[in-house]
């Protein structure tokens, strides 16, 4: 048994398939087909169950796996620290941020975060919690932009900021109100996205709605909610970032929640491994500097989770 070995099988558990863990690795599917087989023989032990499509691990190879994760991360630290100097701060960091935040928080700290750290390369895409939180397990991301908490025991949750909802509306009855009570939300028919986002999963909690007929569910992204109420009507709730965003036209349309608001919690999430802690805590510091003068204090606000 070796590293390589070790690599080989944390690969194929990512990505579920032999050719495309085989290119990550640099070899050719035979070798890597052959490599775990091996190791499977020395261990005694069927790690993978290769009639699945992906391949998916055994309950005994999952172990095996994680065990392997814990080793590989070991020695990534061991390799860190060997190079690690003070007065440097350099690397990769792959970010997973989900859609209801990337558009809105992405701008506000990615042009000050290049200058300030050229040489930390942050290679960012756009997906859901529930693949964010995959992808953690897997070790394909280093850290995670989300809201929380997620209950999640194998996870680090480091709390970024505190964001209001808002509701956006085309009625004119409504926008004449100093906000919004939950029971009168509940009345109006909205504009959703599609199901897999935890955003609309909060909203549904804050209305709590009593049939189907109040909802219109679309697939897209607040934006084109937007875009859709400005030209056709309707009601939708949105986060505070985006007020940054709307036109002064729109502001317009902007109502807030009486107290207690509801809001979500924004937080950096990481596996509890703790690889590339310091560009972590880098991103984290700057992000924070960055955020505190953008969001108001909250006082009697209800955090609604994912």
């Amino acid at each position: 048994m070796n590293i390589q070995q070790l690599e080989y099988i944390v690969a194929l558990y990512q990505y579920g398939n032999f050719a495309k863990a085989a290119e990550k690795c640099f070899v050719t599917q035979p070798t890597l087909s052959m490599m775990i087989k091996k190791i499977e023989e020395e261990l005694d032990i069927i790690i993978f169950d290769r009639n699945k499509n992906p391949v998916e691990p055994t309950d005994d190879g999952l172990k095996i796996i994680q065990q392997s994760q814990k080793i590989l991360s070991e020695i990534e630290l061991l390799k860190l620290l060997a190079k690690e100097d003070k007065t440097i701060t350099k690397g990769k960091l792959k970010i997973g941020i989900i859609p209801t935040i990337a558009p809105y928080l992405l701008p506000l700290f990615l042009n000050s975060f290049a200058k300030k750290y050229p040489e930390i390369l942050l290679e960012i895409q756009e997906t859901t919690t529930a693949e964010i939180i995959e992808q953690l397990h897997k070790g394909i991301i280093d850290i995670g932009i989300l809201s929380t908490p997620l209950e999640d025991s194998s996870l680090l949750e480091k709390k970024l900021f505190i964001e209001r909802f808002f509701v956006y509306t085309s009625d004119k009855i409504l926008r004449k109100k100093k906000n919004i009570s939950l029971k009168e939300l509940k009345k109006q028919s909205l504009w959703l996205l599609r199901e897999g986002h935890c955003f609309r999963n909060q909203i549904l909690e804050i209305c709590q709605p009593q049939n189907s007929n109040s909802i219109q569910f679309i697939a897209g992204n607040l934006d084109t909610i937007i875009k859709l109420i400005d030209f056709h009507g309707g009601t939708t709730v949105i986060p505070e970032l985006m007020l940054k965003y709307l036109s002064k036209e729109q502001i317009k349309k902007v109502l807030p929640f009486e107290k207690p608001i509801p809001a979500r919690e924004i937080s950096m999430v990481q596996n509890k491994l703790f690889i590339k802690e310091h560009l972590i805590n880098t991103l984290y510091d700057h992000i924070i500097f960055v955020m505190k003068d953008e969001l108001q204090d909250h006082k009697k606000i209800k955090l609604i989770h994912p």
